[in-house]
């Protein structure tokens, strides 16, 4: 089966496809290519938390730390950063800025996909590429749905004073956000005592899972059609504003964690030993202003990547 999974240049996505890709190599017959989404949102430019969530999860993984681990290569890491990655699984890869861009669709038609699996991608799927792949197309939701349809769904879940945080893999037939039948569902638990980026990766990982456990089905030749949603119940959310922002930091939540992040990073072979050169970079993750992110990136050296 030729597995075409759309996804997004961020450090949580390569998290998820290491996991997804091995968990999905193991299944017999299986070819993997990759598309990957590169958007910034206003919203992400305007509101200094979420300026510094678009710091941690693109500008210093892809502008600093991954360029110098590809050019270091360390030893048998726990996870491969996306350079890597693509290299182990030898994928057809692309860079997504727009659903309409000619090299997009020229890739994905020599591709060839029996089914287009959607983790994190950030552009709405077009009806003639919904109807390309015989398998259809499945997304992956860090979210219960039809509850928490759209985007931050972790967030929103830990305001609402979830005791879980719900995760649904579901069809998509049309332009639809979040709306497609659900062919699979399961639930993390929430911990207020962590962040809303590790509980968003909990419900991500877990997300893997099912949508394993589904491609596993279409191979043995099951249909999957999933069970239309309740569209009545349905709650569309978006990016939090600042007054929301403000009333989760109030009741004690946290968007992110810097000793949480600064673990997942060695997990790519990042050292951690006292003096290291990597060390003052990592040191400076504990400042709190967006324009440290700028400049940081603007006077680094190493701050473009192929990826």
């Amino acid at each position: 089966m030729r597995i075409l999974i759309c996804s997004k240049r961020d450090l949580t996505s390569v998290v998820i496809l290491n996991d997804l890709l091995r968990q999905l190599g193991d299944l017999p017959d299986c070819r993997f290519g990759l598309l990957l989404a590169e958007r910034t949102r206003q919203t992400e430019t305007v509101i200094p938390e979420l300026t510094q969530i678009k710091f941690y999860e693109r500008d210093l993984p892809f502008g600093i730390i991954f360029p110098l681990l590809d050019a270091t290569a360390p030893e048998r890491p726990e996870l491969l950063t996306l350079k890597a990655l693509i290299g182990h699984h030898r994928m057809p890869t692309a860079v997504v800025r727009g659903m309409r861009d000619a090299g997009t669709r020229k890739m994905i038609g020599a591709f060839r996909p029996d089914l287009i699996l959607s983790v994190r991608f950030s552009f709405i799927f077009r009806p003639d590429l919904i109807a390309l792949p015989r398998c259809g197309v499945l997304n992956i939701h860090p979210g219960r749905l039809p509850a928490y349809a759209g985007l931050y769904p972790h967030f929103h879940s830990m305001m609402a004073g979830e005791p879980t945080l719900g995760c649904t893999v579901h069809r998509i037939v049309d332009a639809g956000i979040d709306t497609g039948p659900v062919v699979a569902e399961a639930s993390v638990p929430i911990d207020p005592r962590r962040s809303a980026f590790d509980h968003n990766l909990d419900s991500h990982l877990l997300g893997n899972r099912l949508a394993t456990g589904v491609v596993a089905g279409l191979l043995e030749g099951r249909r999957h059609d999933g069970v239309p949603q309740d569209l009545s119940h349905r709650r569309y959310n978006t990016y939090p504003t600042q007054g929301e922002l403000a009333e989760f930091h109030a009741r004690g939540f946290s968007l992110f964690d810097v000793d949480a992040y600064l673990s997942l990073l060695r997990r790519f072979g990042l050292p951690d030993a006292e003096g290291d050169r990597f060390q003052p970079d990592l040191a400076a993750l504990g400042r709190d202003t967006p324009e440290f992110a700028t400049s940081h990136i603007k006077d680094n050296p190493c701050s473009t990547s192929a990826f």
